[in-house]
């Protein structure tokens, strides 16, 4: 049984008992926990991290035990308090939030697997307002929140959980230091590098439109969110046809052997990562919400290239492994919408326009820019703003270089690719390039113009508040080290 089934076997069964008395103890363990953490300074973080923890157990109680074990220990925990109109509408608040996140959201959002549910976890704590039940949940969370934080102020609950409050705060604190070691090229980088468990991936060329295509993928089905369902068919002929894998001599003692388990495209794919705060991204264990190979998908890279530096992408919210599971392609080209709010829309100028690390987002994929020519836009041979045009503003004239992870060529997973051979490949993101390539141009001459809203470029703004005092740390990373870029 795969790692996939095994987790979907494990909450059917979770679903299909009764609440036994172990089962009772578990949710009242988790709901002691919440408790615990009101008045907390990181109440926010520290009830979404017990919700990712109990959320099997809170999700599998019926709706009047998870009500009864609320009420039995918030009662206990305030009892100080005796009677009052503010404790009640705290306790009722607390059950509101509760039910929410533990029943009414797989309902809203009509998710039917555990993995699925997490995901949207992940999502909604990040602040995913991408559809109309999304956004409809969000505003009832941060109701939620809001009233339950007014009651404990207005009560003056003092926090009794300050060992987890403190991890918290360790992990809220902002980096101090040198933002050189943290930036968004070098988290690509060091993903890249580790992701093939190998530094020399690095000093290859960039794919290539002609290149042939990777052997030994087959395409098996639909995934239910919508993309292909991909398999390694055949592991070797993966390797000898693979344009990183082929030019991989060995792997180093300890370190994962690729050739033997190739990491391939993945839609919906992502590490695996646990609710744990010290969690690692774990490229080479199936996270569960795509197939059952081993990869990734085009949100789970860049998550996790910028996680792996530090940069987080909601201010307020500490950087957690497990919100790979939550970030999605269509958050990142609207950040400011979603809740990402270290994410900004770029800014172009006379002298500047696109830069490495810039993040490109269309609904259905993203990218990171690795690296870019002397003119990325084309646009030096302009001479008048009125010349800002698509057809004077060719995508061939376009140079910078992406880092990403698509099924391009049968299904490569994560490829570097010059930007013109990689809209050989796809169109996608053509329009939407164009669009900027103008603003580019118009920037030049002090002009301005709109930016398309099929596609997103976005930068991370590397302030304090943006920075985690640590990164996630990306398991194995160790034995790619000694790579230096």
């Amino acid at each position: 049984m795969n790692n996939i089934s095994r987790r979907l076997s494990t909450l059917a069964l979770g679903f299909s008992l009764s609440l036994s008395s172990k089962a009772a103890k578990n949710l009242s363990e988790h709901v002691e926990a919440l408790s615990s953490y009101l008045g907390c300074e990181g109440f926010k973080d520290l009830v979404w991290s017990e919700i990712y923890r109990g959320y099997p157990t809170l999700r599998a109680s019926t709706k009047s035990d998870l009500e009864e074990s609320i009420t039995s220990v918030l009662n206990s925990r305030l009892s100080h308090f005796g009677q009052s109109v503010d404790k009640d509408q705290l306790i009722s608040n607390v059950k509101g939030l509760v039910k929410i996140l533990a029943k009414d959201m797989s309902k809203a959002l009509n998710l039917q697997t555990l993995e699925e549910q997490q995901g949207a976890l992940a999502a909604l704590e990040l602040g995913d307002r991408s559809s109309l039940a999304r956004n409809n949940l969000q505003e009832r969370i941060e109701q939620s929140f809001s009233k339950i934080l007014a009651s404990s102020a207005s009560l003056g609950v003092e926090c009794k959980n300050s060992r987890d409050e403190a991890e918290i705060k360790n992990l809220m604190a902002p980096y101090i230091g040198s933002l050189a070691n943290k930036d968004v090229v070098s988290g690509a980088y060091k993903t890249f590098a580790t992701l093939y468990q190998s530094c020399k991936v690095l000093d290859l060329v960039p794919v290539k439109a002609g290149d042939a295509n990777v052997q030994g993928i087959s395409i098996v089905g639909e995934h239910p969110a919508g993309g292909k369902v991909r398999i390694v068919k055949d592991a070797a002929l993966v390797a000898r046809t693979h344009h990183y894998l082929k030019n991989v001599p060995s792997y180093g003692s300890g370190c994962f052997n690729v050739k033997s388990s190739p990491l391939i495209y993945d839609f919906g794919g992502k590490p695996y990562a646990s609710s744990d705060s010290n969690s690692t991204l774990n490229f080479f264990e199936n996270g569960g919400s795509g197939s059952a190979a081993l990869g990734t998908d085009c949100s789970g890279l860049v998550f996790s290239a910028l996680a792996s530096v530090g940069l987080k992408f909601k201010s307020s919210t500490a950087l957690k492994a497990v919100g790979v599971m939550g970030i999605s392609a269509s958050m990142m080209k609207d950040p400011t919408a979603n809740g990402l709010d270290c994410l900004a829309p770029v800014s172009f100028s006379r002298t500047s326009n696109l830069l490495a690390g810039d993040i490109i987002a269309i609904t259905g994929h993203v990218v990171l820019v690795d690296s870019i020519g002397a003119d990325p836009f084309g646009i030096s041979r302009i001479s008048r703003s009125t010349d800002c045009t698509t057809s004077n503003l060719p995508t061939s004239r376009f140079d910078f270089t992406i880092l990403q992870s698509s099924p391009i060529k049968n299904g490569i997973g994560v490829d570097r690719i010059s930007i013109v051979d990689y809209l050989a490949l796809s169109s996608s993101f053509k329009s939407g390039l164009q669009s900027y390539a103008i603003k580019a141009c118009k920037a030049k001459f002090g002009q301005t113009a709109s930016s398309p809203s099929s596609l997103a470029i976005v930068r991370h703004k590397g302030t304090a508040s943006c920075l985690a005092p640590k990164p996630i740390v990306l398991d194995r990373e160790e034995c790619v080290a000694s790579c230096t870029r």
